[in-house]
């Protein structure tokens, strides 16, 4: 029906369509045509395809060339064309660096949330964990981004949580285990426009609105743990430039100003 219409010519994204499907040439409206395709050959139209392996290669040289040498690879079954293509780029481009292919940090299944949170798992269990990790999926990388994050907040001492126009973008999960590790004796530092994220609502019961004012006051603030690493540099005490003052009701109750 394409074909017959007044097009001036037709691109078709497709993948694994049967060759007797393919649109044939010839007709009086019959206009340019590519192909846009993955997995398909001997095709006798203009097309154009992915180049898997180089896909590969180039996501881990840059890796490499980054400084990594320990790289993680989480994708489908190698019995797929394209994630074995992929597969072979990586590993053609850490053996032109002269680093070695480790088939423990290989990792294959199905690419869903659930296996990239199995797969952070089972990271966070590792004694030598990587520096890098090439994902092949937006679900997989989801979980395993997710995964990654509970593991690392167990060894935060100090959390810097910034946040602005995506406050709401945050999940409720987890949101609840940065509260629960707040609870649990870890530090969050909230910077200006937090008030309006959720973990910030949940800390401080709140409903995140804020008045401010200026009114002069003087504000001195003391190191008390002068050898941790965020307060190297340091003096034992300063006092920052007058800044305009932000108050919500439980928030101001929990600073003291000299």
């Amino acid at each position: 029906m394409l074909l017959m219409t007044q097009a001036g010519g037709l691109i078709l994204k497709a993948y694994g369509i049967p060759e007797d499907l393919w649109p044939a040439g010839g007709g009086s409206n019959s206009g340019p045509r590519l192909v846009s395709c993955a997995g398909q050959k001997d095709i006798d139209i203009p097309s154009v395809g992915i180049d898997d392996a180089l896909g590969g290669w180039l996501a881990a040289e840059h890796r490499v060339s980054l400084g990594h040498r320990d790289i993680i690879h989480v994708c489908g079954p190698l019995q797929v064309h394209g994630f074995e293509r992929r597969y072979l780029g990586l590993c053609q481009a850490l053996k032109s660096a002269g680093l070695p292919i480790q088939g423990a940090r290989n990792f294959t299944g199905p690419l869903s949330t659930e296996f990239g949170l199995d797969v952070a798992a089972r990271i966070a269990d590792s004694v030598h964990r990587p520096t890098a990790i090439f994902v092949h999926n937006d679900k997989a990388a989801t979980g395993l981004l997710h995964g990654l994050a509970r593991a690392r907040l167990d060894d935060t001492d100090v959390l810097l949580w910034w946040g602005h126009a995506a406050q709401g973008a945050v999940e409720d999960h987890v949101v609840n285990r940065v509260a629960d590790a707040v609870w649990g004796g870890m530090s969050l530092i909230p910077p200006h426009s937090t008030h309006f994220s959720k973990i910030f609502e949940k800390l401080m019961e709140t409903p995140r609105n804020l008045a401010w004012r200026e009114a002069g006051e003087r504000e001195r603030l003391r190191v008390t743990e002068p050898g941790h690493p965020i307060a190297r540099g340091l003096p034992d005490h300063f006092e920052p430039d007058q800044q305009d003052a932000h108050q919500t009701d439980r928030l101001w109750r929990c600073l003291e100003l000299e």
